[in-house]
């Protein structure tokens, strides 16, 4: 017999035993019968031990084979096998998990980047070993601290407050000279993944190409002044052939558009390296989308009708230049896509969100496919309907960077045939008061 079963039937004898002799020796003490007793006694444990395992074999049936119980087929027997086969299934089970999560933390462990997975909140719950070399997150000490107590920098600070919705760059806080990109990714419910890489290659790469760019227009600065002046004299003077005057014009032509890009390269640069940030000076934005229209009118020499709406009185607070070019580019790209009789408007107002520059234009508009790449530089739209118009192709590129320095985000609508809308958002404290 199986040694589960003998246990069982030993531990039934002996609490009918016991219970026999206690009503016997009850009998034999109230009326004598202490035979009639100890039969009660059994059949009393008997009754009781039954409806206790029958229970317990209802219980077991769900566990293992309701329908081999339900038919009659269910043995006791076979219990002690099916309890050995389901701890081994459930070592089994957890051998593997043991496995995952060793071959999870071998992964983070291995990860090229830092990454810490955060709460709703901010605050760390797990972090790899690149974020405590990257970033000083120390593994214990640190957790539930809040990220931004961590990476005390406020481009890093700003980025996270507002969703994290694109990356950011910001230096490194365990090394000076080093550079890092955040990216905010999904994780799990109240939770997201920080991953934070290491870019200084990258950046110093872009600073050598961009102090290229600095020198080369500026040596070309000197060269074109020169040409530009001989070109004027030459068609100014009336002794010089006619024969010549229209290849003068188209080479003057050609020295403006050069003159052009080598002063927007050198404004690009200046915005790119600056450390210095953008003051608070109070702009009246009358002024300035006044300018803006006088030198859209004169690009596109009246054939598209452009308008100023300034909605509020309140100044907009930063640096004039680099504002009053925001404006200049957004009408020069407007009116540039605008056919002959198009309209195109500017636009100043505040909210309670903060300030708000924008140009909408009759155009042509932009595909989908083109809106995320429009503000690199040098980047053209080409295909159908595109029509080839004079620029650097900067614009735009000095615009996002304006708007960077400044705090503020450009956000593009357009779609083809409906023209398009380019909007400067700026955050309020770069709104003043009304005069």
């Amino acid at each position: 017999m199986d040694t589960l079963v003998r246990k069982l039937v030993l531990r039934i004898t002996l609490r009918a035993c016991a219970a026999a002799a206690a009503l016997a020796a009850a009998g034999w003490l109230l009326a004598g019968m202490p035979v009639a007793g100890a039969l009660a006694g059994v059949v009393l444990v008997l009754a009781w031990e039954l409806s206790v395992q029958l229970r317990a074999a209802g219980e077991l049936s769900q566990l293992f084979d309701a329908d081999a119980w339900s038919g009659g087929a269910f043995s006791f027997a076979e219990l002690p096998q099916q309890l050995s086969d389901l701890e081994s299934r459930t070592e089994e089970a957890e051998q593997r998990l043991k496995q995952v999560l060793k071959a999870l933390r071998s992964t983070a462990r291995s990860f090229p980047d830092a990454a810490l997975v955060l709460n709703d909140q901010g605050e760390v719950v797990v972090s790899n070993r690149q974020a405590r070399r990257m970033l000083g997150v120390r593994k214990r000490l640190d957790k539930g601290r809040p990220a931004l107590k961590l990476i005390r920098d406020p481009e890093f600070a700003s980025w996270l407050q507002r969703g994290g919705k694109e990356l950011v760059r910001f230096k490194s806080p365990e090394q000076p000279d080093a550079w890092l990109e955040a990216q905010r990714v999904p994780y799990a419910e109240k939770q997201f993944l920080l991953l934070v890489r290491d870019i200084t290659t990258a950046v110093l790469a872009d600073k050598t190409r961009s102090d290229f760019v600095a020198n080369a227009s500026h040596e070309l600065q000197t060269p074109l002044t020169v040409l530009t002046g001989y070109l004027e004299s030459m068609s100014e003077d009336e002794d010089f052939p006619k024969r010549w005057g229209d290849p003068v014009q188209h080479m003057a032509s050609q020295c403006d558009r050069m003159t052009r890009l080598v002063r927007d390269l050198l404004e690009l640069s200046r915005l790119e390296t600056s450390d210095t940030p953008p003051g608070f000076a109070p702009l009246s934005m009358m002024d300035v989308l006044g300018d803006a229209v006088q030198v859209g009118t004169a690009r596109c020499a009246g054939q598209v009708d452009i308008f100023a709406e300034v909605e509020s009185d309140r100044p907009l607070l930063g640096e004039e230049f680099e504002i009053r070019s925001v404006a200049t580019n957004l009408a020069i790209n407007a009116v540039a896509f605008t056919p002959p009789g198009g309209k195109v408007v500017l636009r100043w107002e505040t909210s309670r969100d903060g300030g708000r520059i924008s140009s909408t234009d009759t155009g042509i508009g932009i595909r989908r496919e083109h809106l995320p790449r429009l503000t690199e530089r040098f980047y053209r739209v080409r295909g159908e309907g595109s029509p080839v118009v004079p620029g650097t192709g900067l614009g735009l590129a000095i615009v996002k960077h304006v708007l960077n320095r400044h705090g503020g985000r450009l956000e593009i609508e357009s779609a083809p045939g409906s023209g398009s809308t380019f909007t400067c958002h700026f955050p309020p404290h770069r709104v003043g008061d009304a005069p």
